[in-house]
């Protein structure tokens, strides 16, 4: 049985991805511990510590100390505090324990991959990085072009010296592996792709055709998600068309801004709702939604990004309403399991909303096993293991 280290600063109760791989890795023979911050993102410290105490999960969770999430700031000393509480504490937690390999779950903040090398030198294990944020390219969304001209070279240099010196690096898209082989030399071999997966809950794919047409917007509510798309196309439907409603399940630093803008400007087909864990969301969606909305701004960082939450929204086999570029396009128009129109593209989306509608449900039985099928071919969670098992030959 091989020992891993899994390096998250995000983990459960907190819904991410990394939750669930934990568990598939553990059902296949590794002894898995966690490192991960003790500050969620979603979930606040308090419940956090909490659930994780009263948890029957069988693997060893290692809390590393960090500040709270909350505004600029806050979230600058959450992820620095994470790896300073890693290279300080991480020696003595570690220290008699022995790892086959370490694997970083590199969601934001990428810089986590430093704790990874870190560990890597200090346990003399192999490192695997599962890159799933293309940084510093996404930030730019964040930083005035001035700072980020200063912010960025540095990140840069870090970031792709850790890729150099790890063992293996999954890309969670075929736009991400492209990028790196032609932004670090001599990387080729290292480079595979290990896409991201649904959690494959027991379901009755369902048809649903509402009076009402029901889209649905799930997961993350930030800045990189184009809200303020969806809050300008909501206002403009809502003129002519009082029969489409939008619903919000999630959380985010954009989801204030959303629910006073709703307020603001008098938006009455938007409707927030608290967010759900995954089991819930899947099952809202296959039961209650017409459709799901999937939106990204323009972004080379996210152009090359694959959101996860598309391949839950192919598992389920719910018709996407896209307005985003790049890798999710492509998928979108290959599975052909819905309408796919530019990023930033208000009218567009607007008109593939309304047209949407007026579909039939032959169109959405099309649709629905378009979705299915794409994704039992590409994401299923034997893909996915199989894929692992395939490429770790240390």
């Amino acid at each position: 049985m091989k020992n891993i280290l899994i390096i998250s600063q995000y983990f459960w109760p907190d819904n991410f991805l990394i939750n669930d791989f934990s568990q598939i890795l553990k059902k296949n023979e590794y002894n898995v511990s966690i490192v991960t911050g003790s500050s969620g993102y979603y979930v606040n410290s308090k419940d956090l510590k909490h659930q994780r105490k009263v948890s029957n999960h069988d693997y060893k969770i290692i809390q590393l100390p960090t500040f709270s999430r909350g505004g600029f700031i806050g979230l600058f000393f959450n992820y620095i505090s994470f790896i300073i509480s890693g290279i300080l504490f991480l020696p003595f937690k570690l220290y008699s324990k022995k790892f086959d390999l370490v694997l970083v779950y590199a969601t934001s903040p990428v810089t986590q991959i430093i704790l990874g090398y870190y560990v890597k030198i200090i346990k003399n294990c192999k490192l695997v990085i599962w890159v799933q944020d293309l940084w510093p390219e996404l930030l730019k969304n964040y930083f005035e072009k001035k700072y980020y001209s200063y912010i960025a070279p540095v990140l840069k240099k870090i970031i792709n010296t850790i890729l150099k010196k790890s063992d293996l690096i999954f890309c969670q898209s075929e736009g991400y592996l492209q990028h790196y082989n032609e932004e670090i030399p001599n990387i080729k071999n290292k480079l595979k792709i290990l896409p991201n997966f649904s959690n494959e809950y027991q379901i009755k794919h369902k048809i649903v055709k509402n009076h009402n047409l029901k889209l649905l917007f799930t997961g993350n509510i930030g800045k990189s998600q184009n809200i303020d798309l969806l809050i300008n196309v909501a206002e403009e439907l809502q003129r002519e068309h009082k029969d489409i409603f939008i619903y919000f399940y999630g959380n985010g630093s954009e989801k204030d801004r959303l629910l006073k803008s709703v307020e603001l400007k008098k938006i009455n087909n938007i409707i927030v709702k608290d967010p759900v864990n995954s089991k819930e969301i899947i099952e809202i969606i296959n039961h209650e939604a017409d459709a799901v909305l999937l939106t990204l701004e323009d972004n080379y960082g996210l152009n090359l990004t694959i959101p996860s939450r598309l391949q839950t929204f192919l598992y389920i086999g719910k018709p996407v309403i896209a307005s985003i570029n790049g890798e999710a396009q492509k998928i979108i128009n290959a599975a052909k399991c819905g309408i796919c129109v530019d990023a930033n593209d208000k009218a567009g989306l607007i008109r593939a909303i309304v047209d949407f509608k007026a579909k039939k449900e032959e169109d959405l039985i099309d649709y629905q096993k378009n979705a299915i099928n794409f994704y039992e071919n590409n994401f299923s969670k034997k893909q996915i293991l199989s894929i692992w098992k395939k490429e770790l030959k240390f």
